[in-house]
């Protein structure tokens, strides 16, 4: 018994002895550890940054950089310091903080040397599309002059093109576009918008060669450079209604009927290709054309177009009972719209409530119920003067995204610089 009680207290003792080394190993390795960050602050600091980065963790990412980039002895590394500004730009730019994005992407931009400054003048121009700032981006532009021609990023080219477009600066998106060469996989969009260039300035041959060189590049182009199925879609959609100005029916009929059944534009060209077999005196493959978009259908303001003009048809033919069939559907489709839309507008609160809507809909802290049914939100948007108010709102819920996630970083940044050691502050 004794010899169990004295081998008992030596495991005891042996225990005791190895959680005694253990603790003493971890004080060891903490110290080392708290040694090697007082001795590479820095360089530490720029791994944990790099490494969120890296991992899609942009907030943390942008909060690190904030003070590094603006640290006197980080900016004495050019190397790091590039790439600093580099991940904070794109993290900030990624998160929708434009405002704050621009001002560390500006730097990178002013650097013609740097490895990041085409992708630095593609986010910026980017910014002054979303900002509605048309003259940066003529800014940005002139900056590209400094890249020899052989060696700007035709996507950068490509990008400026079409901000200069929907800015309405014809003249140089023409400029810009025509330099994206043919095997590029954007060669294909490029042209669409040339074509639109032309249209823009009243010239519809120079149009149709430009739509048509699109629907030729399926085999011209690369495998791997090939249109997208929606580009194709807009091409045969415009070189219908060309077909159809110039009166040449049976070309335009051919080009609408390309577009293809599962395109967001798809409604849009059956409706307009029985618009076209009514102008080429071919109302019943006109009325089979609308019995397709009739069963199909999903927006109310063109099944009602759909139905008038089945309707009318009818009228011509002197088919007054399919007329007023036709006619009828109209007053149905009106009927439970209407008596939702007068209730909605008599109601101050519901107003109010649509608009809140409208304002709060794409946040991620949406939580206004929507105070109209899906299928009424949609028609009252696609009313004309709507659009441009469901424009302003949507911009203003863009940038009061923007406030909230600055506030975010903010007080991030304000909890980090109370901690009292940098361990604590990473």
């Amino acid at each position: 018994v004794c010899a169990w009680a004295d081998d008992s207290v030596r495991q005891v003792e042996i225990d005791t002895e190895n959680t005694r080394l253990s603790v003493t190993k971890l004080q060891d390795d903490i110290a080392t550890a708290t040694a090697k960050e007082r001795k590479y602050p820095m360089e530490q600091r720029f791994f944990e940054a790099t490494a969120a980065y890296q991992r899609g963790n942009l907030p943390t990412a942008a909060v690190m950089l904030v003070d590094l980039v603006n640290n006197a002895a980080f900016q004495a590394n050019p190397n790091d310091y590039t790439e600093g500004l580099w991940m904070l730009g794109d993290s900030l730019f990624r998160v929708h903080n434009y405002m704050g994005a621009k001002r560390y992407l500006d730097a990178l931009a002013k650097q013609p040397t740097n490895k990041y400054f085409q992708s630095a003048l593609q986010e910026l121009s980017d910014i002054a599309v979303r900002l509605h700032r048309i003259d940066d981006v003529e800014a940005y532009a002139k900056r590209l002059d400094a890249v020899p021609a052989g060696q700007r990023r035709s996507e950068l080219v490509y990008q400026f093109g079409r901000a200069f477009f929907a800015g309405r600066r014809l003249d140089r998106a023409k400029q810009l576009l025509a330099q994206v060469a043919q095997g590029d996989k954007r060669w294909p969009n490029a042209r669409f918008y040339l074509g639109a260039l032309a249209v823009a300035n009243s010239q519809p041959e120079q149009a149709m060669a430009e739509f048509k060189q699109v629907l030729a590049s399926v085999s011209s182009q690369p495998e791997d450079a090939k249109p997208e199925q929606l580009v194709l879609d807009y091409t045969n959609l415009a070189l219908g209604r060309l077909y159809l100005q110039a009166k040449k029916y049976d070309e335009a009929a051919l080009y609408y009927g390309a577009v293809d059944r599962n395109s967001s534009v798809y409604e849009e060209a059956l409706f307009e290709l029985a618009a076209t077999y009514v102008a080429g005196k071919k109302p019943q493959q006109a009325v089979e054309a609308l019995d397709v978009l009739l069963l199909t259908v999903s927006d109310d303001n063109v099944a009602v177009q759909a139905a008038v003009l089945r309707g009318r048809i009818h009228m011509l033919a002197k088919q007054y009972d399919q007329a007023d069939a036709a006619y009828q559907d109209v007053v149905e489709r009106f009927t439970s719209i209407t008596k939702e839309l007068t209730g909605f507008a008599g109601d101050e609160k519901s107003l109010e409530q649509f608009f809140s809507w409208l304002l709060n809909r794409a946040s991620e802290e949406y939580t206004v119920t929507r105070p109209v049914s899906e299928r009424l939100s949609r028609y009252i948007e696609k009313d004309e003067d709507m659009q441009r108010v469901v424009s302003v709102f949507d911009e203003m819920a863009a940038e009061r995204a923007e406030v909230k996630e600055t506030v975010k970083l903010a007080a991030t940044i304000e909890a980090a610089l109370k901690e009292s050691s940098r361990l604590d502050m990473f």
